[in-house]
């Protein structure tokens, strides 16, 4: 609601923009090559692993996701999509 809900829309625009649907997935839906986005960790563990993903804290090595440095996603749109993404995670799953 608000500035929270203002942001989280953003948020979803940018995902969907940017394409991250083409790997992930969010409740099934996109190609799901790479993992499903919905309830990771906390919006600053979200946006730390869409920084850098090949952190060792991450998926080290066996990442394929290229980093998102602060030229490619400013710090407002990576606050953005992680707003969105934990939106989600807010959102009861559903099932067909």
């Amino acid at each position: 609601t608000g500035v929270r809900g203002a942001l989280a829309e953003r948020g979803r625009a940018l995902f969907d923009s940017e394409g991250c649907e083409s790997c992930h997935s969010l409740e099934g839906v996109g190609s799901g090559l790479a993992p499903d986005l919905k309830g990771w960790g906390s919006r600053e563990w979200t946006a730390a692993f869409i920084r850098a993903p090949g952190a060792t804290r991450f998926f080290g090595e066996l990442n394929e996701m290229e980093d998102f440095d602060h030229i490619q996603l400013p710090e407002a749109e990576l606050q953005a999509v992680s707003a969105w993404l934990h939106s989600q995670a807010s959102q009861s799953l559903k099932f067909p």
